[in-house]
């Protein structure tokens, strides 16, 4: 079974969302704006990109030598770069889950800043969860 088989997710071939796919291995960028700001990424691609950012297989697959496993760093940068209040909920999700990923303890917090204004209550109610002080 292909990596795509696995992760039950149509892989776009050309196009922004593809060229994001295919940066592979994640590195510290200073400026998410500058680098996947200039993909040509759009609104239009909010849906795609959410169904990579909350694939279960993918983000459960490590980071190792696969493209595909370095594409929720690369989903959730651009999902802030575009302030899609749909990643809200998916990366408070993510940070909950995150077990001492220092990419997810460093970057979320970032990209929830970037997004902005509709990330505010759902944060609230996070940093209020009994859970978190386990």
């Amino acid at each position: 079974m292909s990596e795509q088989e696995k992760m039950d997710i149509s892989i776009p071939t050309e196009g922004p969302v593809a060229d994001l796919l295919k940066m592979g291995k994640a590195t510290d960028v200073e400026n998410w704006e500058e680098v996947y700001g200039n993909l040509g990424l759009t609104l239009e691609d909010v849906p795609v990109l959410m169904r990579f950012l909350t694939n279960e297989e993918l983000l459960k697959s490590g980071l190792d030598k696969d493209i595909y496993a370095w594409t929720p760093i690369h989903v959730w940068r651009a999902l802030a770069v575009l302030q899609a209040e749909e990643a809200v909920q998916p990366l408070l999700g993510i940070l909950y889950h995150a077990n001492d990923s220092e990419w997810v303890l460093d970057e979320i917090p970032q990209a929830l800043g970037m997004i902005g204004q509709p990330a505010l209550r759902p944060l609230a109610r996070y940093v209020r969860n009994p859970k978190l002080n386990t």
